[in-house]
């Protein structure tokens, strides 16, 4: 007699529980390069050695599946814990478990390109939330490419038929310029050869290089990744690794490190600003930042509103981090000694405290030395001492962090070129009389 797993079936009145406490991953390192893989399917975690054996055992438990005694009062909940999803179907079901099977293989994926670069190997976590989770809904995946229009269930038969678009291409298919069109319905890009076409066909299909192990985020190729990796994780210039120096990158505006160049590159970019508001002296580094300043200080747009006090925002990620105030949960803990607090901040500031050089006052006044432990208690001290207002071209009063390790007062702008000369303010480069 067969056996049949039954899903989990809750009143569509009743909440979904997103569960609390340690997060669970499919992958758990151990020490050195030692790890094993659990099955996190409802109450199973079974342990295994190789990838092979928990993606054998996660198809045993999906061909067992049983969806029973729906009715229209009930919801289908993905049985993998850390994954809430509700689905509207069984079909959608099975494709969303699909995609957790994918999430692995990516996820393993992820590991041995971790291991494989000496200087990310011994970090034993990125230092991000992990969660199993995926948004996918379970829709059936439609291929793009011309004249296909063909429906899949699994995301890997899936991407393995856009490679098979690719394969296909021929002499006869190159332009005058003996380049490849890209054949997804209504993109023009093209590309010298397949390899590059293929890269970018991820795009369209939604195909990842690599995952996490530690957290699960998803990447488009390895070098993001080794990034992710090191983005939390920096270590100081005088650290060894195998034996070797390892290259540490700091942005001479603020003091802030990278483990890589390209991260360098990418933090200092916010440094410059782009493009000014034509209502005021505020300048920005993006358009997405004008917009923003643009809606909340000149339209005033308050479009999120908390549900418990009526309080108004005009971004999501304030009401956000507001509805914090009306939680007892405190979602942040400190990795050294275990205390929790509610906000990012708090728990920020307390870890400094496991410095072995500790350092209470880390904001300097520039007019009379005065030290805070915030940038908070500095503005205040600025506007109630020295009757300070906030420096012409700011949002607001922004601190910079100098060499000495205190942040100050910043008062000068980094313009771009453009901007410069839009403004009037660029004076051009100097070059010396030989």
């Amino acid at each position: 007699m067969e056996h049949f797993e039954s899903v989990v079936l809750q009143s569509a009145d009743r909440p979904v529980a997103t569960g609390s406490g340690e997060q669970m991953a499919w992958i758990t390192r151990l020490q050195d390069k030692e790890f094993y893989l659990k099955c996190l399917w409802s109450s199973c975690f079974m342990v295994y050695d190789t990838l092979n054996d928990l993606l054998q055992h996660m198809r045993s438990h999906i061909e067992q599946l049983s969806v029973h005694d729906q009715n229209e009062d009930s919801i289908i909940v993905c049985p993998i814990n850390g994954c809430s999803k509700t689905l509207a179907t069984e079909h959608h079901l099975y494709r969303h478990l699909y995609m957790h099977n994918y999430h692995i293989r990516r996820q393993w994926t992820g590991l041995n390109v971790i291991f494989s670069r000496d200087y990310v190997a011994n970090i034993s976590h990125c230092g991000f939330r992990t969660s199993m989770e995926l948004i996918y809904d379970g829709s059936a995946m439609a291929c793009g490419w011309v004249n296909c229009n063909t429906l899949w269930d699994d995301i890997d038969l899936y991407c393995n038929h856009v490679d098979d678009h690719i394969d296909s291409l021929g002499a006869t298919d190159r332009d005058q310029r003996y380049q490849l069109s890209c054949g997804w319905q209504g993109c023009k890009m093209h590309f010298k050869n397949k390899a590059n076409l293929r890269v970018h066909c991820r795009h369209h299909s939604g195909d990842k290089t690599a995952a996490c192990p530690y957290c699960g985020v998803f990447f488009a190729n390895n070098s993001k990744l080794i990034d992710h990796m090191l983005r939390k994780n920096q270590i100081g210039p005088e650290a060894l690794e195998n034996g070797e120096f390892r290259t540490i990158y700091s942005c001479h505006l603020c003091q802030k490190q990278f483990g890589t160049q390209r991260l360098l590159r990418e933090h200092c970019r916010r440094h410059v600003m782009n493009h000014k508001c034509k209502y005021c002296t505020v300048t920005v580094d993006s358009p997405s930042a004008l917009k923003r300043h643009v809606a909340a200080v000149h339209a005033k747009c308050r479009l999120y509103t908390c549900c418990y006090c009526g309080h108004s925002f005009s971004q999501k990620a304030d009401v956000d981090r507001h509805m914090v105030v009306h939680s007892n949960e405190l979602a942040h803990k400190c990795g050294h000694c275990g205390e929790q607090f509610r906000w990012k901040k708090q728990l920020t500031a307390h870890i400094r405290k496991h410095d072995k050089v500790y350092i209470p006052y880390t904001h300097l006044c520039h007019l009379c030395d005065a030290k805070y432990a915030n940038g908070f208690g500095l503005s205040r001290h600025l506007i109630r001492k020295h009757k300070c207002s906030i420096p012409r071209g700011f949002t607001r009063f922004q601190y910079k962090k100098c060499k000495d390790g205190y942040a100050r007062l910043q008062t000068k702008r980094c313009l771009s070129r453009s901007l410069a000369m839009d403004l009037g303010c660029y004076v051009g480069e100097t070059k010396e009389k030989a």
